[in-house]
């Protein structure tokens, strides 16, 4: 079980304290035994000591950013000159055969070659790209079109070309909507099989901004009605909680809202009336 594409806090984007470290106990947790680690244009090149307790392959990569496109690549890279391969999808697509050169794979990210490209995919397989991704759990990227989706799949069968899922992992999400299989020794098309979370998929058929709605909803309606009303009530109630103010010192617990609660459901008696004071002064 692989990760094609995943950063840390080298990216411009990753989250702050995003380690090394921390990426791989979050991969560890998904079930992942390896992930190439791609970060922007910053080279992952195994120099790097592996953090300590480490439990999974942490692999060798980058994701280049060039003319209209994220380039990710993985296996044995080396730097080369960016500014080479702007201003036109010509230029852009050469550093495929610069990092088949280098001894790497070039794998076409998304969301962008589908935004930018959807009409020069022809143009990426000349010039000699090893594979796409055709899921990626990138919010900007779940609104992948499903018929777009297919037409990528068969291109790259026909040109046994390696399609892939991407978490995109940069910190900030709790979990991956994508796995992959991989075939030791297998090549092309058949290296890889990916596996995606049906809400990952079904985004597709909505605007990619609409995701934080959207996603929501469509988790919500696959519940049965005895889960939906139990997801809510534990909204509420965590909702109730965060609201509630805390005295100082006092710890954080649902025994604030019981004792809260408690407090509110007592009436509290009327203070009692002032008792008059004799007269101290002599008549």
């Amino acid at each position: 079980m692989i990760d094609y594409h995943a950063h840390t806090n080298a990216s411009h984007d990753g989250r702050p304290g995003w380690t090394l470290a921390k990426l791989a106990q979050w991969h560890e947790r998904q079930g992942f035994q390896a992930t190439y680690v791609t970060d922007h244009n910053v080279i992952y090149d195994r120099s790097l000591p592996v953090p300590e307790g480490t439990s999974i392959s942490l692999l060798p990569g980058v994701e280049w950013s060039v003319y209209r496109q994220h380039v990710v690549a993985i296996g044995r890279v080396e730097a080369l000159p960016r500014d080479s391969f702007g201003e036109s999808t010509a230029r852009m697509v050469r550093m495929f055969a610069v990092i088949e050169h280098q001894g790497g794979l070039s794998i076409a990210s998304l969301p962008e070659y589908w935004r930018y490209h959807e009409e020069e995919l022809g143009a990426f397989v000349r010039g000699g790209v090893d594979g796409f991704e055709i899921v990626n759990c990138a919010p900007k990227a779940l609104g992948f079109p499903p018929d777009l989706r297919r037409q990528v799949v068969a291109l790259a069968a026909s040109h046994d070309l390696v399609v892939v899922g991407a978490s995109d992992n940069h910190g900030w999400g709790q979990v991956t909507c994508v796995w992959n299989v991989s075939q030791p020794g297998a090549q092309g098309f058949h290296t890889n099989r990916v596996f995606a979370r049906p809400l990952a998929l079904v985004q597709g058929d909505r605007q990619a901004w609409t995701a934080p709605v959207t996603q929501p909803w469509f988790m919500l309606r696959s519940l049965t009605w005895a889960e939906r009303a139990s997801w809510l009530t534990w909204v509420v109630i965590i909702l109730l909680y965060r609201a509630l103010p805390r005295r100082e010192g006092q710890a954080a617990g649902l025994g604030i809202l019981a004792r809260s609660l408690g407090r509110r459901s007592r009436k509290t008696p009327p203070p009692p009336s002032p008792t008059p004071v004799p007269n101290q002064n002599p008549t």
